[in-house]
């Protein structure tokens, strides 16, 4: 008889039972460490966002879809990102892929996403990312961005029962006050001047307009608006404004009964302080700060500067005998008044001598003062992110008459046009030393619940068009047109308070000159630049020295010493 040991097979057996142990625990810990890797990925994915890097936040979760698992908490990760880029019709899809592929628990931090977003005023991404996470039966955005997502789209009744849950802190407490006060006034406040005062309104009711300020009218929903400029989620938070209402409402009264613009600016920053519209135009209306006019006598500031600037022997040209009229190219070119002698260009400036400022531009010629004309801005596309800015025109001048047309041209009559808001930045290069700031009217963005904004305009060159040497000179000019017996802007003179002007003239005088004045104040420490144009002002000299007396009369305690 045979025996047969069943050891050996039993050590074989258990042998091959402990390698498939270890190969199952194996395949477990590869499994969990894969998953745990997607997990971090997603995290990354999420950090990357958070910090801007959307290209990486891509990257991480491309990466994260290389290992197949976890796909639904992938694609809502990858949903996330189209939010954050603002494709929403993406996202929207991404997170139905991933409520089919299952994600009632996820691997995004909903606390910290709904922070990011509501800092942002992203309240178009919360409300659809909430509705995602209702779908899934799963964990969701906390109550507080809830709440104020549903304050921003209007549904006050669903913000109070959210901040009922919401847990208690600083932005909770301004979220509640800012629900109290809308279900009291019935409206969403939505742009505000610099000082936080309300100038812009939509009705809760039907979503109708309010406008605080008649005036701001054409500004706001003109043509080239800023509402134009605005988007959605602007007109769902908050958007501080650098316009200050006390300056617009001292520019319209200033202004009076003539139509015309006035524009008022801070040189130092390009901040728009009053942009007035005069009358109140229909909506849809080209406003009057946009239109163009005859600068005339204005632009002898930019004819001196282009004759500082190219060194034209000025002491050549002087002193001039101003008979009231000359001959160019066999027509007459005409002064407004006979001034006999002037002895230089800043007397020239005092008593505004179309003679003078003929006899500088001849000397310089057309090719050196069109381009200090450009320099300062005329015939470029000047794209602004929240204005839209049309610059002055030079027009040909008629070849039968070339010295005729330079010599029209250096005063600012016939082949020059100009708008107001171009003018206001004249003043504002020449009060700044020459730089010319980029003009803007929003300040800043903020969300309903923050303090801090999310977006702030920061300062920006947009010209250099001259020297400070040059506008140094220019100044003692225009600070004498308002000191000297003789100075055109004389009558607007105010005790204590020193500041540059240069008053023109233009238009037709059957129908009454338009009086156009730029301006500057206070003169050594410059915090508003101005100019307006009043139409068919009759006597125009008169009458522009009195809006600007009206104007920094009102304004001048608004200045801050040392600012």
């Amino acid at each position: 008889m045979r025996y047969y040991s069943t050891v050996g097979r039993r050590r074989r057996r258990g042998r091959f039972t402990r390698i498939l142990v270890l190969s199952l625990i194996a395949a477990v810990l590869i499994w969990a460490g894969a998953g745990w890797r997607v997990g971090s990925l997603i995290t990354q994915g999420e950090d990357a966002v958070i910090q801007g890097d959307l290209a990486a936040a891509t990257e991480r979760l491309e990466a994260a879809r290389f290992y197949r698992l976890r796909a639904g908490r992938v694609l809502e990760a990858e949903g996330f990102v189209a939010l954050a880029q603002g494709h929403n019709d993406l996202a929207a899809g991404l997170l139905e892929s991933a409520r089919a592929a299952g994600t009632r628990r996820t691997g995004l931090d909903l606390a910290r996403i709904g922070g990011f977003f509501a800092h942002a005023a992203r309240y178009a991404e919360i409300d659809l990312l909430t509705g995602h996470r209702a779908a899934t039966g799963g964990a969701r955005i906390p109550p507080l961005w809830r709440a104020e997502t549903a304050l921003a789209m209007g549904r006050l009744d669903e913000a109070g029962k959210l901040l009922d849950e919401a847990i208690a802190g600083d932005r909770g407490q301004r979220l509640r006050d800012l629900l109290a006060e809308r279900r009291r006034e019935g409206r969403a406040d939505i742009l505000f001047d610099r000082d936080g005062r309300s100038i812009y309104s939509l009705t809760l009711e039907d979503g109708e307009p309010i406008v605080g300020s008649p005036e701001l009218g054409a500004a706001l929903t003109g043509e080239g608006g800023l509402l134009q400029h605005l988007d959605e989620r602007d007109l769902r938070a908050r958007v501080d404004l650098t316009l200050d209402l006390a300056f617009q409402r001292a520019a319209h009264t200033a202004l009076g009964r003539y139509a015309g613009s006035f524009v008022a600016l801070d040189p130092r920053s390009g901040a728009i302080l009053a942009l007035v519209n005069h009358p109140a135009g229909a909506t849809g209306e080209e406003p009057a700060y946009r239109r163009q006019f005859e600068p005339g006598s204005i632009l002898k500031m930019v004819t001196l500067a282009a004759a500082l600037e190219n060194e034209i022997p000025l002491d050549g040209i002087f002193p001039v005998n101003c008979t009231g009229n000359m001959t160019l190219d066999g027509k007459v070119f005409y002064d407004w008044i006979r001034h006999g002698t002037v002895t230089d260009s800043k007397e020239a400036t005092t008593v505004s001598c179309n003679l003078t400022f003929a006899a500088i531009g001849l000397a310089m010629g057309q090719a050196r003062l069109d381009d200090t004309l450009q320099a300062f801005g005329f015939d470029r596309h000047l794209d602004l992110p929240d204005l839209e800015l049309p610059t002055g025109h030079l027009a040909q001048i008629d070849p039968q008459y070339p010295r005729l047309g330079l010599a029209q041209r250096s005063v600012g009559l016939e082949n020059v046009s100009i708008t107001p808001v171009h003018a206001a930045l004249l003043a504002a290069a020449l009060a700044h030393g020459g730089t010319m700031m980029q003009p803007h009217l929003i300040a800043a963005r903020r969300s309903l619940g923050s303090t801090e904004p999310y977006a702030v305009t920061e300062p920006r060159t947009l010209l250099q068009p001259v020297s400070a040497a040059t506008t140094a000179v220019i100044a003692s000019a225009m600070e004498a047109v308002i000191t000297s017996p003789q100075g055109t802007g004389r009558r607007a003179a105010l005790d204590g308070l020193s500041f540059a002007l240069k008053t023109g003239t233009a238009g037709k005088r059957d129908s009454g000159l338009n009086s156009i004045i730029i301006g500057y104040a206070p003169l050594d420490d410059p915090q508003v630049a101005f100019a307006f144009v009043a139409e068919h002002a009759g006597k125009a000299e008169l009458e522009g020295a009195r809006i600007v007396r009206d104007f920094l009369s009102t304004v001048r305690n608004e200045f801050k010493a040392g600012s």
